[in-house]
């Protein structure tokens, strides 16, 4: 019977795979709307996005939570 001298290793799991991950918003240009929100993104402190008419700016970290809704986690920038 031959035995193995080296060994092959499992893949390791991938990280990360299963928490979205925050991205920027760009800052829009003067005079027009920020990117539209997106339900699918994750946001962060400070994100600039357009809802309804509307730019807003989070307030906290948040994920499919619709500007304008209960949680609080979007400051309307007034209409854009």
């Amino acid at each position: 019977m031959q035995s193995s001298r080296y060994r092959t290793s499992r893949p390791c799991p991938q990280l990360g795979t299963h928490h979205p991950t925050p991205t920027s918003t760009p800052t829009p240009t003067s005079g027009s709307c920020a990117t539209a929100w997106v339900n699918d993104i994750a946001y962060v402190a400070g994100n600039e996005v357009s809802y309804g008419g509307d730019d807003w700016t989070a307030s906290q970290w948040n994920y499919d939570e619709a500007p304008g809704g209960a949680a609080g986690a979007w400051t309307s920038d007034g209409a854009c």
